[in-house]
This record gives C-alpha cells, structure tokens and sequence, in this order.
C-alpha cells in the first residue's frame, strides 16, 4: 500500500477500518509519512487558531 495515496482520506477519517490501522501502524514507523501528516494537521487546524 503507498500510504501517500490514502494519507489525505485517513486524516479525514475517510477509509476503512483496516487501511486506517495500516496507515497508522506505518506513521510509527515512517518519519517522512509522518511528517507530511503532521503538516496536513497544521494547515488543517490553522484557521481555527486564527478565529
């Protein structure tokens, strides 16, 4: 599975219960994957720092 192709689903809570357990498992474990999600949570929750 190229975790790159689900991330943005995963982070919106968009994809079934197994591929969230293996995209999670491999964020433990993969500091670029889980880097680029971090990112994806900033930019998501910046505008709410804002308001």
């Amino acid at each position: 599975m190229q975790v790159a192709r689900v991330l943005q689903k995963y982070l919106d809570g968009e994809t079934d219960e197994a591929t969230a357990r293996r995209v999670a498992v491999h964020l433990e474990d993969c500091r670029r994957c889980g880097l680029e999600a971090s990112v994806h949570q900033e930019i998501r929750s910046a505008p709410a720092r804002r308001a």
